[in-house]
């Protein structure tokens, strides 16, 4: 019985709550809440515009290449979601190359500021009797407000009898209606 009695004193002086103002976490809570808007792009859009790219072949004089980038791309995609070609290339001097570079592997990053997308670009062009084989990567960010266009570069190897040589290059591309 005395400890019953100091058992029920003790759990009576702990109910008190410990303050004259008793505050309910409840009532902290805001009335409304506001979600943050989403501004990532959804759905797809094309991009075209030019390119270019260049490399010095141990067999031969420097080569620079100029055609067209096509970009497909769907926001919405998390693999593949950047697909594409370059083609149309010309030499220097206007004389036509054939072949294309294909993209593919493209993904999406947008864990920066702006952005951004990755790929591997491949294929092999043809300048008169000469040929080459292109292995690389391109890498772009999208800009404006509304992915309105892209910019990035090309870095890889141009193979050329099967002895590689550095390439780099450009492009950009506007976002077509």
């Amino acid at each position: 019985m005395r400890y019953s009695l100091f058992l029920i004193g003790f759990l009576a002086g702990c109910s008190g709550g410990g303050g004259d103002t008793p505050i309910d976490p409840i009532d902290e809570l805001p009335k409304t809440i506001t979600p943050e808007i989403d501004t990532a792009p959804t759905g797809t859009a094309s991009y075209r515009g030019p390119t270019n790219i260049g490399f010095t072949p141990a067999l031969s004089t420097p080569v620079t290449l100029a055609g067209t980038m096509n970009l497909n791309v769907n926001f919405d995609r998390a693999l593949d979601a950047v697909t594409g070609s370059a083609s149309a290339f010309e030499t220097a001097a206007g004389a036509p190359v054939t072949g294309n570079l294909h993209l593919s592997g493209g993904e999406l990053d947008d864990s920066g500021t702006t952005l951004q997308f990755g790929g591997k670009i491949s294929g092999s062009l043809r300048s008169g009797t000469t040929g080459y084989l292109i292995a690389g990567a391109l890498s772009g960010e999208f800009l404006g407000e509304d992915e309105t266009a892209v910019s990035g570069r090309i870095t890889g190897n141009a193979y050329q009898s099967g002895v590689p040589t550095n390439m780099s290059g450009t492009f950009q591309a506007g976002r077509l209606p």
